[in-house]
């Protein structure tokens, strides 16, 4: 077998196992990235810091992940303390020298790590003594510990508050599935912290922002419901994404296509922006699970009540559900929001009254029940945690002759 071959086949068999590795990660280990993701976000938030150390290739992922954390991933923000115990030759060779190897994290971690703080101790053995010892220090001065190490876990396993351990025995398989996990917490990190800064209100369309017309597919079809450009215009001056998520199964049913759907879109974003408003974004989901003709015949994840539309738009334009409100007349859009982690609205036009007999026999409630889109968009503006100028230009247009007080701001 020639030189290639044996490539393509160690190829082969190496991906093969990174498949099967990331199945089992998949299968058992999220609720563990998730604890990781969770603790570390606690832990800058709290003005803490991250500590992280191994040896061997275990060291280059220490410093491979305080760079990350350090510097950045992916996104502009300020930088997170993150130090790697693996990088200063001169402590490294002055303990092993004065001390024992076995003592040069340990000694580290007494002189730097504050409770509170996060020890990160990686070996892929889980039996590495100076990771041990680094760790039992860490304890010692009352830091959280997390261990990155492999299937069996060592006697590294026992030291940890958490304990990612890679579902391999082999050692390059270990330290590929670290610093994949590393990869994916960083960038988890960054989003909690730094992504999702924008707030939006998500809106139904038919039925919320105009007249109810059973499967609207032309644009002269379109008509405001009174009051609804003024609302969105609110939300555009307040600083808010304003997103239309609408489901569309009349492309499902052969009543219109997906270009009348734009068609009519185009329309709705004309007449707003004649009455000086305008949307940030309109999603919407063509399928339908049991009357679809040909592919769109589906259960589709963007199909409300299920959330994938607002899921889409918040990583597309930035958004924090959890900050937001949805604003509809259906149970399916309430149950979207609900679903979503954002506050709700039912508006009682469109469907909203009919709605409103429906919603003691649920589960979920909205917020808040609200008039029309005008009443909805004046609670949430009540409501929500608005950015400062916005609170101080209303302030002075509704006491000109007042100096609005200055409020503190919130780090």
């Amino acid at each position: 077998m020639n030189l290639e071959a044996r490539c393509y086949r160690r190829i082969e068999q190496v991906m093969e196992e990174n498949r099967r590795m990331g199945r089992e990660i998949m299968a058992h280990h999220v609720p563990t990235v998730a604890r990781l993701v969770h603790t570390l976000v606690a832990a800058f938030r709290r003005g803490n810091k991250v500590v992280l150390f191994g040896n061997g290739g275990s060291a280059a992922d220490a410093q491979h992940v305080a760079a990350e954390l350090v510097n950045r991933l992916s996104m502009e923000r300020c930088a997170l303390p993150a130090i790697a115990l693996t990088t200063d030759t001169s402590i490294l060779t002055c303990i092993s020298n004065d001390y024992c190897f076995s003592d040069v994290f340990a000694r580290q971690i007494e002189a730097l790590v504050n409770p509170g703080d996060v020890a990160v101790g990686i070996s892929t053995s889980g039996n590495s003594p100076n990771v041990l010892e680094g760790l039992r220090a860490a304890r010692r001065k009352g830091a959280l510990t997390i261990g990155f190490t492999g299937r069996d876990g060592g006697r590294l396993k026992d030291l940890v508050d958490i304990c990612f351990q890679a579902p391999s025995n082999s050692t390059p398989r270990i330290q590929e599935a670290h610093i994949t996990i590393w990869h994916i917490v960083c960038g988890l990190v960054e989003q909690e912290m730094f992504g999702a800064l924008e707030w939006a209100v998500f809106l139904d369309r038919d039925g919320t922002i105009n007249v109810e017309v059973e499967y609207l597919g032309r644009p002269e079809q379109l008509r405001l419901l009174p009051g609804s450009a003024e609302a969105i215009r609110m939300l555009n001056e307040a600083g808010a994404k304003v997103v239309v998520v609408t489901n569309q199964a009349g492309v499902a049913r052969g009543y219109f296509t997906e270009r009348d759907v734009e068609a009519v879109h185009v329309e709705l974003a004309r007449q707003l922006e004649r009455a000086g408003a305008h949307l940030d974004g309109i999603y919407y989901c063509p399928h339908h699970p049991t009357t679809g003709i040909g592919p769109y015949r589906m259960d589709c994840a963007r199909r409300k009540p299920n959330p994938g539309m607002l899921y889409r738009a918040a990583r597309e334009l930035g958004l924090d559900l959890r900050r937001s409100v949805l604003v509809g007349d259906k149970l399916s859009d309430i149950e979207a929001g609900v679903r979503a982690g954002c506050r709700t609205v039912l508006v009682l036009t469109g469907y909203g009254e009919e709605t409103a007999k429906r919603l003691q026999d649920c589960s979920f409630q909205p917020d808040f029940v609200a008039s029309d889109l005008l009443e909805a968009v004046q609670w949430i503006l009540s409501a929500q945690d608005l950015p400062l100028a916005w609170r101080t230009v209303r302030a002075m247009e509704q006491q000109p002759n007042q100096q609005p007080a200055l409020c503190p701001t919130v780090i």
